[in-house]
């Protein structure tokens, strides 16, 4: 447990950088049950109607490119192009579509995706 002890875990965001995250739709998201964590392979095998919270970069209006390369269809909040890597939060809606309850954006810099495809 000592060696542990020292250990950083660098997929969770600083007390700094959780400040400069910017989140849309915190009350909605807040109001629904658990989202699970999904890339888009993931994503294509759940149900609809299923909670889910999906990674990856706002291409443009209305569209995610997850993590692993898919492309989502977003509906619901007015969602606007970022090169910033963010968690897309809402429930499926289509086979790659995706009804979203909240964005949280993280701050500016890359993202270890492949780290996030293995933590899904």
């Amino acid at each position: 447990a000592g060696a542990l002890a020292n250990t950083q875990v660098t997929c969770c965001p600083s007390a700094c950088q959780l400040r400069a995250m910017a989140v849309v739709g915190l009350e909605q998201m807040a109001a629904m049950p658990v989202a699970e964590r999904a890339n888009f392979k993931i994503f294509q095998q759940l149900s609809m109607g299923t909670p889910v919270r999906v990674g990856g970069r706002i291409t443009g209006p209305g569209a995610l490119t997850t993590t692993d390369g898919g492309s989502v269809s977003l509906s619901g909040l007015e969602v606007a192009q970022s090169e910033n890597f963010a968690e897309v939060v809402g429930t499926k809606s289509g086979d790659a579509a995706l009804a979203v309850a909240g964005i949280v954006h993280l701050p500016a810099g890359e993202v270890d995706v492949e780290l996030w495809d293995e933590a899904v």
